[in-house]
């Protein structure tokens, strides 16, 4: 690692030298930036390792510990990112896991007696993207406000979330977001998935346009006020830091900051103010002082949308004023930002998130001048509210505009196809993402008509052929996606498409509908509410268009945590519940609040070839195991089929040799995640569907299994 960080920095000094004596050259500039990428990434690794050796050898010791962003909740409970002081002035970035009744946020301190316990060889890659050492799980925190300055911020901070949050609606949501920073109730609102269908997600992570907004009311106030350039800068410098700790300093935030300051002292210099070379400065500097941040795909996207911004608005904009004939200029402007932004960012967020939003550029053009509105008019009205008691009124009349705001996203995220599921290789993307830069910026074309119009139908045809007609082109199939530790399965025949089962992995099963050219889905179908069959339903159904989600009709009413949290993730009006009576063998009732026994098993009869005879049979157990299989035994319900989907992952209790005999499947699939830590599938279970005749297929191995069906054979590939 030495070895890496030191020829980084030869490399570096080599370079400089080389730019001083002959001149400035593109070639060199880049790969100036590519070794000091090499010597901040080299460094920061050797740290990281070094901290790590160190802490394993101290066990435990009295900690400091500051919070340096907000709470997040996931499945397994509350955690956040801290820094830990040990008594000798050492610090370390640890992942704090906290006790669920901890009341606690940005800047928080609290001291503690413990051991910082290294991560595991499952998690260590998280620690790593992270820069932490490792972690701590007490049981007790008490959290309280720092001193001094920062002490003040924090305190302001919370009473203005305080003035949002008296009924948790999604104003009040938005409000907390775009002008606090605070997003932990929103990441688990219906919202929040319309806002990332319609492209609008930049507007709930403070960003440079929240800085530059409200920086640029300041400035207007200051010019108004008649206050001295010099002093009017410096207040604007100062309210720029204030404005990243009162947000909670995300990154974001940081690199806004970091970038707006640059500008403002660049013009104090009556300097030009280029924008690339300040946002060069702003990414070196960042890494330099931060080097995990070569990892962070925030600052990557960011800085990739404000390049964007700076080479092709004035081209975009061009275009957009042709084709509108000279008339709306200031529309133009909008949307050739937007527009610029996100072709810029697309050949990072589509093989990363593989997902697309169509309807984006006219979301953000209709909502561009609200949102400064929001942003501005949110921190004037939580400032009067918790001055002057008597103009509590302003919050209200500000969380009514934020619902309406919330409601038009919602309008936008209604319009069928707003969003697709897409699948590109990271190669293909960022290949042709840089050959279409060249060609751009070395042979701009003139806006003319005929160009104009020609982009326009060649854009309108690509658009009916991905989502009208290759759908109508495929044969009847039965698809295993691979998710990892979960289950997906795909029956699809023509355009008709049902999906058993989400897997938890949203970016996995995105990628697998999308690899399958599947941008509609007549149902979801859910075995039962556990995490791994169900976790990405909420993602799936704002990225591809389902007409129904179906479960077993207990759920609908059941009361436990995992039912609920299901019911709330589907759609509004979509869930429709199963009884046995359905066409589906289900439990008569749930017995275990919708776990493993009261997983829904369906059993699939195909017609290939419309001549009213079966052509191929298929039983999917979701997590249901011999138990379940056995009272379908009993009642002579377990038939013969060509598929069997191994229940519950190939767990040791899956089936008996006994229901194999009666199953008698061809192939038997299971999904299943590499080097899982629940040992599935179990060498037993394998051992006895290879002696009961199956072909045994798993998602760790093969990947997507595809078993093509017909009159006569299933044909089955795979992906890996």
């Amino acid at each position: 690692m030495l070895a890496v960080c030191f020829g980084g920095l030869v490399a570096c000094v080599g370079v400089g030298a080389a730019l001083y004596l002959k001149g400035t050259r593109p070639i060199l500039l880049a790969l100036l930036g590519l070794c000091m990428g090499m010597a901040c990434a080299g460094q920061a690794a050797y740290g990281l390792r070094a901290d790590a050796s160190q802490l394993a050898q101290a066990g435990v010791d009295d900690y400091r510990f500051q919070i340096i962003e907000d709470v997040s909740e996931s499945d397994f409970g509350k955690y956040c990112l801290a820094r830990a002081y040990s008594p000798a002035g050492k610090s370390y970035l640890v992942r704090v896991n906290l006790p669920k009744d901890v009341q606690a946020s940005c800047w928080d301190v609290f001291e503690l007696r413990c051991a910082i316990r290294k991560p595991s060889r499952a998690a260590a890659s998280y620690y790593w993207r992270k820069g932490c050492v490792g972690s701590i799980t007490p049981y007790r925190v008490e959290a309280r406000a720092p001193a001094g300055v920062l002490g003040l911020i924090t305190s302001a901070r919370k009473a203005g979330i305080e003035q949002y949050s008296t009924c948790d609606s999604e104003g009040e949501l938005l409000l907390r977001s775009i002008v606090f920073g605070d997003r932990s109730d929103l990441f688990t609102s219906s919202l929040y998935g319309s806002v990332k269908r319609v492209g609008l997600a930049h507007i709930v992570a403070v960003s440079g346009a929240h800085l530059g907004i409200s920086i640029a009311f300041i400035a207007a106030l200051l010019r108004a006020l008649k206050v001295p350039r010099g002093v009017s800068l410096g207040i604007q410098a100062a309210i720029c830091v204030c404005y990243v700790l009162f947000t909670g300093a995300p990154h974001s935030a940081m690199r806004a900051c970091a970038m707006v300051l640059c500008l403002l002292f660049a013009f104090f210099g009556s300097r030009r103010s280029f924008a690339l070379n300040a946002l060069s400065v702003c990414v070196i500097g960042f890494m330099v002082l931060q080097p995990r941040l070569c990892l962070s795909v925030s600052l990557l996207l960011s800085s990739l949308a404000t390049c964007g911004i700076m080479l092709f608005s004035p081209y975009c904009t061009a275009w957009l004023l042709f084709a509108c004939g000279g008339r709306f200029e200031a529309l133009c402007d909008i949307l050739g930002m937007s527009l610029s932004a996100i072709v810029a960012t697309l050949p990072i967020t589509l093989p990363l998130f593989s997902q697309f939003s169509l309807i984006a550029p006219l979301a953000n053009l209709f909502t561009a001048p609200l949102f400064a509105i929001l942003c501005v008019g949110g921190m004037i009205a939580a400032l009067c509210g918790a001055l002057v008691p008597g103009l509590g009124f302003a919050i209200k009349l500000m969380v009514l505009f934020a619902q309406a705001f919330s409601d038009l996203i919602h309008l936008f995220a209604s319009v069928p196809f707003a969003a697709v599921a897409v699948n590109v290789p990271a190669w293909l993307s960022v290949g042709l993402s840089f050959t279409g830069t060249c060609l751009v910026l070395k042979h701009w074309w003139r806006p003319t008509r005929t160009r104009v119009l020609s982009c326009f139908v060649a854009l309108v045809a690509f658009l009916v052929s991905l989502l009208a007609l290759f759908p109508h082109a495929h044969a009847t199939e039965i698809i295993m996606l691979d998710v990892g530790q979960g289950d997906a399965f795909v029956l699809r025949s023509g355009s008709q498409a049902v999906l058993i089962d989400t897997g938890n992995q949203e970016g996995a099963v995105l990628k697998g509908l999308a690899r399958h050219d599947i941008r509609h889905l007549d149902a979801i179908m859910v075995s039962h509410p556990d995490d791994d069959h169900c976790g990405a339903l909420a993602t799936v159904c704002n990225f591809v268009e389902v007409d129904r989600v179906l479960v077993a009709q207990d759920l609908l009413g059941c009361t436990c945590a995992n039912c609920s949290k299901l019911r709330a993730m589907a759609p509004s009006g979509v869930l429709v519940g199963l009884t046995a009576g359905d066409v589906l063998n289900h439990p008569v009732r749930f017995s275990e609040e919708g776990g493993n026994v009261d997983s829904l098993v369906v059993y699939v009869e195909a017609d290939v070839n419309d001549d009213g005879k079966i052509d191929a049979r298929a039983l999917f157990c979701g997590d249901a195991e011999s138990e379940v299989l056995a009272q379908l035994h009993e009642q002579d319900l377990l038939r013969h089929v060509d598929i069997y989907k191994v229940g519950h992952h190939g767990s040791g209790g899956a089936c008996t040799s006994e229901q194999l005999d009666a199953l008698a499947p061809a192939l038997a699939l299971v999904s299943v995640g590499e080097n899982n830590r629940y040992g599935h599938p179990n060498e037993d279970i394998v051992n006895m569907l290879e002696g009961a005749g199956a072909v045994v297929l798993r998602t760790d191995q093969s990947g997507d299994v595809i078993c093509k069906l017909d009159a006569t054979r299933i044909s089955v590939t795979t992906v890996k």
